[in-house]
């Protein structure tokens, strides 16, 4: 009897002792995520309490072509104003200047159009930034520095010429005269101010 009473007791400090391990290992864990969760929110306070971030600016270049020549290679360009020897990586002494060069050499983002040369308008150049620049930019160097980013514009011209006021002006310099070229309306605005005045499917020229 006495036997089985001491290895109830034995029985009832193992679960004790079990319990107090668990709920140990939970509060350890709970105190991770406060510190954590404070830390974040420190950062975030330090930036909205005056921290300021230093801006870089993704300008996409502006290009145009006349209808039928092939689309050129899109390009754009980083600048910074603020301190570009600002480091973002005290490890491996990474600046801002080292992530506008890498920018400027095409590092970090893609560019997207959907004009090719063959029809006339004008249609935007988009550029987007890569995982390997936004995922820093809200981690370790949040805070520090930011992206913008400024859209470019592919325009394709007329292969004819441009309207000169009211004139049709051709690309050698030269105005219509007396012949006529055939445009199809199709009711779009910039096919509308090259075919012409008034909804007109002819213009003069002499070509």
């Amino acid at each position: 009897m006495r036997r089985a009473r001491a290895r109830a007791r034995a029985a009832i400090k193992r679960r004790n002792k079990k319990k107090h391990g668990k709920v140990s290992t939970i509060s350890i864990l709970g105190v991770l995520m406060v510190c954590l969760v404070s830390a974040l929110l420190l950062s975030h306070g330090a930036v909205a309490g005056g921290q300021q971030e230093i801006p870089i600016t993704l300008k996409v270049d502006d290009i145009s072509v006349v209808q039928g020549e092939e689309r050129p290679l899109l390009t754009a360009k980083a600048s910074c104003d603020g301190d570009v020897e600002t480091v973002l990586d005290e490890d491996t002494g990474y600046t801002i200047q080292d992530l506008v060069d890498e920018l400027n050499r095409g590092i970090g983002f893609t560019l997207e159009c959907d004009g090719d040369g063959s029809t006339e308008g004008k249609f935007p150049i988009k550029a987007e930034l890569t995982s390997e620049i936004t995922t820093p930019l809200y981690a370790e160097w949040f805070g520090k520095v930011k992206v913008d980013v400024e859209d470019g514009v592919f325009e394709v011209k007329n292969q004819y010429g441009e309207w000169d006021d009211s004139r049709f002006k051709r690309w050698d310099g030269t105005y219509v005269a007396n012949d006529f070229i055939n445009f199809l309306w199709t009711g779009k605005k910039s096919e509308y101010e090259i075919i012409g005045k008034e909804n007109k499917k002819y213009i003069y020229d002499n070509l």
